[in-house]
Formats: structure tokens, sequence, C-alpha cells
């Protein structure tokens, strides 16, 4: 391997006592490599030089951001003179969003990042004294107008327009009023309802948001959206939330990233939960607009499904014991009338299954061995009957997997979006397939049917690996997010399924 560096002005190499320099050298698998038997290409992730006692180390990833982003937040603080004053709770929101605002505008744009990012560009908080970057915080229509209005929120626009412009879905809206935070314009007509992304360009750079906007056209589809505000309670670190709706409410069991069994920190409630990402069980009512906390789980559960039976909850879940390192599924069902938890002593569950009503009864769906955490490859179909206690093979899914995400219709249930281990590591699985319930519970692949990335530069069409899927009265919903990539000087939108 040949390297070669340049020092700096006033640096030199460090050489210990046998005039040998220390350098630490990172390779990483490709990509679309998964193990050491299917390598087909590595990468280096970095090589630096350093001394014995103390080398240097580089890593990548949030936990080594944060403190970057947690200094910059100071510096924006201190810019905007709040480093003297006590906010109270009531500021929080209003002071991290003028912040965040602050350092979205301090940076340096490049080109190769405009795809990547936000703004486009790196932190740069030299920028004090130079053209600020726009930001933008938020974007409102107003359809009763003839044509339809945008109006556009923010900073940093600057008082007149000049050269500055607009674009809403990367075409060119046409602008009305400018103003330093706000900016009024006229999208165009061809745009269809959606998240759209704003981009507002000045002579400093340029800032996209995205926003749903629903464009008055006559080739629009209407949207529907309601914005229900997550309960203050509520961890803040909650993420990929069950969700179940019984009874004419919304039951939401919430999940913590920080409190799962992979986790070596402090957890909550350890002496009388342990492990698990599963805890707390929310109730929303749509007509009062409220939220209720109701009974915790019996225990911290991790790789949770739940579905409705007889008037119930019915949650599966697994926890983990650390002292022999065996995976337990456990089943419970929560009645609401008495908000009380029961358990099910069920034979047979796998480890980590999903689970869902149908016409038909229970079914369990995907699922792995006790030990190790082994997807089934086979007889990972099974209907569960609460009576009796037992799980009965019914059928086999094309893919191994653990987790899935489930989705019910009238004649077929919708798999998706699970995962397999290797070696301990998590690996999300691709694809789609759907169970014919209707008495065989065959599976038919349908990972073709799913949209899948436009072709990139030296770059495969694949599948997205994550995305949201539910069922509704018309079919399957599989809902993702939207990336806008330049190419060749032509935007496109490709969807992250």
């Amino acid at each position: 391997m040949d390297c070669e560096a340049t020092l700096g002005e006033g640096q030199s190499i460090y050489l210990d006592d046998q005039g040998n320099c220390v350098v630490k050298v990172s390779l990483g698998l490709a990509e679309d490599a998964v193990w050491a038997d299917q390598i087909k290409a590595v990468y280096m992730d970095w090589l630096a030089a350093g001394d014995t006692d103390t080398p240097y180390l580089y890593a990548s990833g949030t936990s080594m951001a944060a403190p970057m982003v947690t200094g910059g937040g100071a510096v924006a603080a201190a810019a905007q003179g709040m480093t003297d004053i006590q906010p109270t709770q009531a500021d929080w929101s209003r002071l991290a969003k003028e912040r965040a605002a602050w350092i979205k505008s301090h940076v340096t744009p490049y080109d190769s990042l405009k795809t990547l990012c936000a703004t486009g560009g790196q932190l740069d908080l030299s920028r004090t004294d130079k053209n600020p970057l726009p930001v933008i915080t938020g974007a409102s229509l107003a359809p009763e107008m003839n044509p339809a209005h945008v109006t556009i929120s923010g900073s940093h626009f600057g008082e007149e327009q000049g050269d500055s412009s607009v674009s809403i879905g990367w075409m060119t809206a046409k602008v009305t009023a400018w103003h330093e935070n706000t900016i009024t314009v006229i999208p165009d007509y061809r745009l269809r309802a959606g998240v759209l992304p704003v981009c507002v360009t000045t002579t400093a750079g340029s800032c996209t948001e995205g926003f749903l906007l629903e464009i008055p056209s006559q080739d629009n589809v209407p949207l529907f959206e309601k914005e229900i505000r997550l309960p203050q309670d509520i961890s803040d670190n909650t993420m990929d939330n069950t969700l179940v709706g019984l009874g004419g409410d919304l039951y939401v069991i919430a999940q913590s990233q920080y409190t799962g069994q992979d986790q070596q920190g402090e957890t909550i409630h350890t002496d009388t939960y342990g492990y698990g990402s599963y805890r707390e069980l929310w109730r929303y009512r749509p007509n009062a607009d409220t939220w209720t906390q109701c009974s915790d789980l019996p225990e911290q559960l991790d790789f949770l499904s739940a579905t409705t039976w007889e008037g119930k909850l019915l949650v599966v879940g697994t926890t983990y014991n650390t002292d022999d390192q065996r995976d337990r599924t456990t089943l419970y069902s929560y009645n609401p009338e008495e908000d009380t938890w029961k358990a099910h002593g069920i034979s047979g569950l796998p480890v980590a299954p999903a689970i869902i009503n149908t016409e038909n009864g229970l079914l369990l769906v995907g699922g792995g061995n006790a030990s190790g955490m082994t997807a089934l490859t086979e007889n990972n179909i099974a209907t569960l009957n609460m009576g009796t206690g037992t799980v009965t093979p019914v059928g086999t899914l094309h893919t191994p997997i653990l987790n899935p995400k489930v989705a019910l219709t009238s004649d077929r249930i919708f798999v998706a979006q699970g995962f397999t281990l290797y070696g301990g590591a998590i690996m999300m699985t691709k694809g789609m397939e759907a169970i014919n319930i209707n008495g065989d519970y065959l599976c038919e692949a349908l990972s073709s049917t799913l949209p899948k990335l436009e072709p990139l530069p030296e770059s495969e069409s694949v599948n997205r690996k994550n995305y949201g899927l539910t069922a509704t009265a018309e079919g399957r919903l599989s809902l993702g997010s939207w990336l806008f990539l330049r190419i060749a000087g032509i935007w496109m939108r490709i969807p992250l399924f």
C-alpha cells in the first residue's frame, strides 16, 4: 500500500525510540457485502498517524457529531445574546427554532452536499460577518385565492428580491411579495398535492425544506392530514411506536430506543422491568383530542407486535435473559375497561413474531428460535388458538424474517420490513410478500410491485429497506420518503422504498 501525506507548517511526524511511526488503518466491507464469504470489495475508512500513547483515531456517526452540534448551539446562543438568560419551559421551543435557524444559516455551501442535507453545506461558525444563508421555517397555502398563493416564512431572505428566486417542487414559482422574513409566491399549476420541496435561493446560497401542500389543480388528488401532538410525558427518545385502533380509540405502545436489550447504559425502572424497548401504553381519544397514560406492560418487551382480540389488545413480545442469553416470547392481553394486563401461557411461541387477527382467527407471522434468534426457514406462519393455548404451523414465508410489519386486507396479509440477525448484527430485510388467508396460506412474492429507486450513476436500482405499511379499504398502503437528486442537471424525485 502506497500512501502520501503533506505536513502543514510546523508539523512533524512522531517517531518512537526505535524510529518507528504509528499508523492506524481501518478497512471496511463494501456496502453490498454481508460476511466474509460474500466479500466483493473493501474500502478504506481512515488512515492516520499517531503515537503509542495517544494514537489518532477517527469515528463517524451521530454520537461523534453530537458534541459538534452542541458546540454550534452554544455559539448560536452567544451570537444571539442568550447566554445569560434563564429560559422557562415555555421558551424552549422558540429558542430551539431560533438557534436552529441561526446554525442552518451559517454554513458554507458545497455542490456535493446539495442533495444530502437541508442546508447543502457544512457548518461554518466563521460566517458571522458574512451574508447568512436563507432559512425556511414554514410554508402555508392560501387555496381560496385564485390562483392559490403560498407564503414562505423564515429568515435571511433579504429585504428585496433582486436576483433571488423560489422554487416549489423544483418548479420556479412566481414571486408576488418579498420581505426579510416572508415571501409570497404563486406555485406552478402543474404541481400535484403532496410533500413538496420549497427552495429559496439568494446570493448567499440556497435552503430547501419539504412541506405538505395541496396545490389546487384539475389533476390533484386531495390529501387529508390531522396533526396529533404526542403527550408531554411520553419518552423523549420514543421511536417506531406500535399503533392499534380499538373501540374508537388509538392505543400507542411507545418504544424507547435507550432501553433495548443491546443497551449497556442506564435503563428506566431497571429494578422493576429490566431491559426492553416497550413499556408504556397510551390511549388517544380523537373526539376529545386527549391522551391518557394506561397501565404499563407487566414487563419491558422487545420486538413487540400487537393486534385486537375480543375487545382487548393482544400483545406478543420478546424479553432477553442476560444470565443464559436466551430469548423468551410472552403473550399479554390488555382490558381497556379495567386498565389491566393478563399473561397467557402459550406453548410453542416463536421468538419475535408478528401477530394479526383475521376472520379465520389469530395468526403468527415470522419469528425465530429461542436460542440465537435464528429466523425460522419453514413453518413460520402459524395459527394461534387462545382457547387451547396452542400454536399450529400452517405455511412458510418466502423470506425468513423476524418481527415483520403486517397489514390485513379482505383476503391477504401483507408482510414486509422485518429483520434477520447475522452474527449479532441486525440486517433489515427487503421486499414484500402476501399471505393468502382463504384457507391455504400460500405466499405470493410482491417485491417487484414496490416502487424502485431510479437508476443512479454507477448504482443498481434496489428496493429501499425501510418503510411503513398499513391497509385501507382500497388495499395496502406503503409509506416512505422521497429523495430529490440532481443528475445531469435534472432534478429527479425518487421514492425511498
